[in-house]
């Protein structure tokens, strides 16, 4: 039997990686927003005492993403940083 929807699937290259600080106590939330865009990317925590996480985002969702962290910032705040990601360190 054929599958009735065939999702988007991202061959090769990497992902963009936005580095971002947040609350601290909307961590778990904005992963479960970000989680909820199937195939948008993935959000990694990497510092929860600090709120620092990073956004991993497939490029084709570039713009989507953007629309997405757009409207997040009228909710809660979000401060992208101009660091490196933890796995180009």
């Amino acid at each position: 039997m054929q599958p009735r929807f065939i999702f988007p699937s991202y061959q090769g290259g990497d992902t963009e990686t936005v580095v971002a600080r947040v609350p601290p106590d909307e961590i778990g939330y904005l992963g479960a927003i970000v989680e909820s865009y199937e195939g948008i990317g993935i959000m990694r925590t990497r510092d929860p005492q600090f709120g620092i996480v990073e956004f991993w985002i497939i490029p084709e969702f570039r713009d989507v993403f953007r629309t997405l962290l757009d409207d997040l910032k009228k909710e809660t705040e979000i401060e992208v940083l101009d660091i490196p990601p933890a796995s180009r360190l």
